[in-house]
């Protein structure tokens, strides 16, 4: 019931789509509300349909409100780059936007976008399709900083119960260390190789 809108965050495998649907509340609070996967190539034409029915949908809250997502953000990174384009490009009046990640250390975590649909001779083609630069070591940060705050703290992050574990698998695969160039102390997020 405290959940006053609700967003939605979309990964592209080279198999399939991953999606996280949450809810914010008041003081930066959220839960997670949804994690689901829509397999197939994200070549085809059938996963982006599903996905555009997908983001469509309204959940209802404790107090009996519905609440459509408001804004999504699919990740750029990959093989399927111009299908992304392609499917945010005619989605922007529902808040569909193209992000992609960038490992610069201190970057905010969302960044001004850049026009990515250029004509033939160069030019930007006005109502194109925008690229936000997202800086994931920051948000890594913040997310990571966010997991010890206690339920019903402000900023304190909600999971479900019926999570998969390869969900919390994936979101703490990453460690944060320390490494030194040229003397000087530099942390850094790396992917063990077991992980």
């Amino acid at each position: 019931k405290e959940v006053v809108f609700i967003t939605a965050g979309i990964d592209v495998q080279d198999d399939r789509l991953e999606m996280e649907v949450l809810g914010h509340g008041r003081d930066s609070e959220t839960w997670s509300i949804e994690y689901r996967a829509i397999f197939g190539d994200p070549a085809s034409a059938q996963v982006w349909a599903d996905l555009d029915g997908f983001l469509a949908m309204t959940y209802q809250t404790e107090d009996g409100r519905d609440l459509s997502i408001k804004a999504s953000a699919i990740d750029t990174g990959g093989h399927h780059t111009q299908k992304v384009y392609d499917f945010c490009r005619m989605r922007r009046h529902r808040h569909v936007v193209a992000i992609k990640g960038q490992s610069t250390r201190n970057r905010p975590v969302i960044g001004r976008p850049t026009q990515q649909d250029i004509s033939m001779r160069g030019k930007t083609i006005k109502g194109g399709v925008q690229l936000w630069p997202v800086g994931t070591d920051t948000a890594k940060s913040v997310i990571y900083g966010r997991f010890g705050i206690e339920s019903g703290e402000p900023a304190s992050i909600h999971f479900s119960k019926d999570l998969p574990e390869e969900f919390y698998a994936q979101i703490t695969a990453e460690k944060l260390i320390t490494r030194y160039h040229k003397g000087f102390p530099v942390n850094e997020w790396v992917k063990p190789s077991h992980r």
